[in-house]
């Protein structure tokens, strides 16, 4: 949620990974599978908004792109 990030849609792609998830900013999946934390930065502003997963820097992320994403990543 830096500002780059923020800015170019951060906060929505917060919401529907939560609405996705079923958990809260905080909270672990039941199936321990995911945890949705908020950071600061992580200083990637040229390809916000940016998620971090397994240390994977996932770039220019929508709101489109999540199902793909958490798709990866399990």
């Amino acid at each position: 949620m830096g500002t780059a990030c923020y800015v170019r849609g951060g906060m929505e792609i917060v919401k529907r990974l939560s609405q996705t998830l079923g958990v809260g900013v905080g909270e672990t999946t039941p199936d321990g599978k995911f945890t949705l934390e908020v950071m600061r930065c992580i200083g990637a502003c040229g390809l916000a908004p940016a998620l971090l997963v397994n240390d994977r820097v996932v770039r220019q992320v929508n709101p489109d792109k999540l199902n793909r994403v958490l798709a990866l990543c399990g």
